[in-house]
């Protein structure tokens, strides 16, 4: 088996006001679906990459992409920071 990234999504760059920051993960994982053209189902892994975690009241992000869809619930899923 040969590993791949198939779809992605990114949120706009700026200060975004209104917004937080399960619904912005969450309308972007919906996004990186639609451009994949895969359902939830399929997903073998996912990977979460965010800028600075530490500003968030959130310290595990990356399990916030299961709320765009209850058939990602039991997915491996990984935040990467830099």
């Amino acid at each position: 088996m040969t590993a791949c990234i198939v779809g992605w999504a990114h949120s706009r760059f700026g200060k975004l006001e209104g917004e937080t920051l399960e619904g912005l993960i969450t309308k972007v994982a919906s996004e990186a679906l639609d451009h994949a053209g895969i359902g939830p189902d399929e997903v073998d892994e996912i990977v979460l990459g965010h800028f600075n975690a530490g500003f968030s009241a959130q310290d595990f992000t990356a399990s916030l992409v299961l709320q765009a869809d209850d058939r990602l619930r039991f997915k491996p899923a990984t935040r990467v920071e830099n």
